[in-house]
């Protein structure tokens, strides 16, 4: 009697297969993550994990993959949901032999669609999270032959490639010009004009694309402020060893013609402020430390 009772419920309340956890992998979630892929976002880890608990669903279940597709972008997990999301949005086959030219030098940073679906950086959200449709993998789509997909962001607006493909921006985005032009395509139709806000920076100008309207110039970045004036040596370099690209004080006050407004000015311009501009004649040495004082703390605002 009592073995068929047993076997009533297991026949009548199947067992879930893998219950769902926070990180497809198993490994343990993070709850304080030094990195956030997805950093527009204010959902902690603890809720994510917290959330993630109380799904009733296998770990194949849809709203668990949701769950762990989030807690990767927001640094909660070192890996996303491989296979989650598909390639186009209909779910058509993709081809898996295509190149995504994501530009930045080297033989990986082309991959191949196929490569491109075990990508980690394919799963950051750009304005949505846990949102497969917002993902660089799905918004990439078009390189891939997705018949729901097509381009409408250049970074030229006209579509021409830059003048300057190799050019590095080394303030804004530590991206070259090539790889900009990959990470403009990202980009919707309702998005693309904000794109260069966005960034803060006149990125098309930079690259020197062709055929650009006249810029209004309705704000004017200055490296050295008033009472301050640029030191001589213009070939110092004022990045430390762990920079991406090695910037020099001529690098920072030749990008500030495509610096767009006064904070992306403030915070970018800072660390070269420090060491490339000195005290004018009739500035004292004190006035200069506050200076100074005052920048970097600017600066660490938005670090």
């Amino acid at each position: 009697m009592f073995r068929f009772g047993l076997l009533f419920l297991l026949v009548s309340f199947p067992q879930i297969k893998g219950q769902c956890t926070t990180c497809e992998d198993g490994s343990e979630p993070i709850n304080n993550p030094g990195f956030v892929p997805s950093s527009n976002f204010s959902i902690s880890c603890t809720e994510i994990i917290q959330e993630t608990t109380s799904i009733t669903g296998g770990v194949n279940d849809t709203e668990c993959k949701l769950h762990q597709l989030t807690a990767y972008q927001q640094g909660c997990c070192n890996t996303p949901p491989f296979l989650y999301c598909s390639v186009c949005e209909n779910g058509e086959p993709y081809n898996e032999s295509a190149t995504i030219p994501q530009g930045g030098g080297g033989a990986n940073n082309n991959p191949t669609c196929a490569e491109n679906v075990y990508r980690e950086a394919s799963y950051i959200g750009v304005y949505v999270l846990g949102d497969c449709a917002d993902t660089f993998l799905r918004r990439s789509s078009f390189y891939c032959g997705c018949s729901d997909a097509e381009q409408v962001c250049t970074l030229c607006p006209d579509g021409s490639p830059p003048g300057q493909p190799e050019r590095a921006d080394a303030f804004v985005s530590t991206q070259n010009c090539e790889s900009l032009e990959y990470t403009f395509s990202l980009f919707r139709e309702d998005e693309c004009s904000t794109v260069a806000q966005g960034f803060g920076a006149d990125l098309p100008a930079f690259c020197l694309c062709p055929n650009l309207p006249t810029p209004s110039m309705e704000y004017q970045c200055e490296l050295c402020g008033e009472g301050l004036k640029l030191i001589g040596d213009l070939d110092k370099v004022f990045t430390g060893a762990d920079a991406k690209y090695e910037r020099t004080c001529k690098q920072a006050d030749d990008f500030t013609q495509y610096i767009l407004n006064k904070r992306i000015c403030n915070e970018t311009m800072a660390e070269a402020r420090a060491a490339c501009c000195e005290a004018g004649a009739h500035v004292i040495s004190f006035m200069t430390s506050l200076i100074f004082v005052g920048i970097l703390t600017i600066k660490a605002l938005f670090l």
